[in-house]
């Protein structure tokens, strides 16, 4: 009996460590998944812009190729 209360306070123990070790892994866990999803929004924003402007410079040029093609027609 006594050596079965040996085991079962050690098991306690480690018991106990493996909880504390897991709410440490757990609150570790849920710091980096919202770093991680503060650099996604930011990476994000970013190639947003990025887009966004390519975007806008692609319609320039676009409308600069129709402009040059109506005043070629008038020229001729």
């Amino acid at each position: 009996i006594n050596s079965l209360n040996l085991e079962k306070n050690q098991l306690l123990r480690e018991k106990e460590e493996s909880d504390q070790n897991f709410k440490k892994l757990s609150k570790l866990h849920e710091e980096l998944k919202s770093e991680l999803e503060r650099i996604s929004k930011d990476v994000g924003n970013k190639f947003g812009h990025k887009n966004k402007l390519n975007q806008k410079i692609d319609e320039l040029n676009q409308e600069t190729e129709s402009l040059i093609d109506e005043i070629e027609k008038w020229q001729t």
